[in-house]
């Protein structure tokens, strides 16, 4: 399995190649975009600045250096896009293959038509934001000449065991590492680059995207963060972040895991932690899913170095030939001393793992 790692500085490249990154993805949103459609209207899911290359010229630099270590590049197109942004959006496009890229990552159908009709030859992987929960959808993706399909973050170990039997000649991948979100991609309708449009100075409001901000409620009691949430300096919060809980009725081990994973994903003492897959891996090497995922383009550098050094271990444990209970243990301690924190049902993203061994 290769490790497919976000990017979003040319710096970057060398860097998590050499903490052992096999394939790179990133967004490129150049200014003229920005300034036409705003922070709302991103070319790709990432409304951050610190998420996106600028323009070509920075992904030519990232394209160049990836190549010389024969690592792929791909770019995330995966936004939807309005009938007027389409001129607009194939102008980028072009701009963006002619930099030789090895595939773009998209999610809007209208936008794969328009790309079959370039004939570039270009390799396209559906987005998560595609939703493909079954394999009928990658059957119907595939037909549309989709090579590579990114799975859903909410399926389960056996959902994606069953995808992978049915679904021949194309190529799956999964997430295993950083951000769980309790929202399905493809059918979250909030738009998280609201809170980017009210700041002081240059800092931006969120506590997201405050580094001092997030530390300080990192380390905080629960109380004491509740009450930091409430005040103006997290006012613009996206909508999804607001607070929320779930009751469940049964008491059945299930009912309990959907309910921890729902109502704890939206914290911030949660959000902030890592939430990790890579117990599944062993599964996902029987199912030939042939990339695991790492989110976080927005991260700084030193945490994605982090992140892409952590999975590389983990295959390397795999590699071993272990049980699959001496493969858990082992990657949970890995876990533990790289992060450390334990390993918890609501900040994993395939509980059933842990709970089958």
């Amino acid at each position: 399995m290769k490790i497919e790692s976000p990017l979003s500085r040319v710096e970057e490249t060398e860097k998590l190649i050499e903490a052992g990154a096999n394939e790179l993805y990133c967004g490129v949103c150049p200014p003229d975009w920005k300034n036409k459609y705003a922070i709302i209207g991103c070319t790709n899911r990432n409304e951050h600045s610190l998420g996106n290359l600028s323009n070509a010229h920075e992904l030519k630099q990232v394209v160049d250096i990836a190549k010389s270590h024969n690592v792929p590049v791909f770019v995330t197109m995966n936004a939807l896009y309005t009938e007027k942004q389409h001129s607009h959006l194939m102008k980028l496009t072009n701009e963006i293959l002619a930099v030789d890229i090895d595939a773009l990552i998209i999610t809007d159908l209208p936008y794969l038509l328009q790309l079959n009709k370039l004939d570039s030859g270009i390799k396209i992987h559906l987005s998560t934001g595609g939703t493909a929960f079954n394999s009928e959808t990658i059957d119907f993706y595939k037909d549309l000449g989709v090579s590579r399909i990114v799975l859903p973050r909410q399926l389960t170990i056996e959902e994606i065991g069953d995808i992978a039997k049915r679904s021949k000649g194309i190529e799956l991948a999964a997430f295993v590492f950083y951000g769980i979100d309790a929202n399905i991609d493809g059918f979250c309708t909030f738009h998280h680059g609201l809170r980017e449009h009210n700041s002081i100075g240059d800092a931006p409001l969120a506590i997201r995207d405050n580094p001092i901000l997030s530390k300080l409620v990192r380390y905080t009691p629960n109380i004491i963060a509740k009450n930091i949430k409430k005040t103006k300096l997290a006012s613009n919060l996206p909508a999804c972040w607001l607070e929320y809980d779930v009751k469940v009725k049964t008491n059945n081990l299930d009912a309990k895991m959907i309910r921890d994973r729902i109502s704890n994903s939206y914290s911030f003492n949660y959000m902030v932690q890592e939430a990790c897959g890579i117990c599944a891996l062993s599964e996902f090497k029987k199912f030939g899913i042939n990339s695991v995922k790492i989110v976080g383009r927005d991260n700084a550098t030193h945490d994605k170095i982090k992140h892409v050094s952590f999975l590389h271990q983990a295959l390397s444990l795999l590699d071993k030939n272990k049980s699959q209970n001496d493969f858990i243990k082992d990657s949970q301690e890995l876990y533990r001393t790289t992060f450390k924190a334990d390993c918890k049902i609501p900040r994993c993203y395939y509980p059933h793992a842990l709970i089958k061994n």
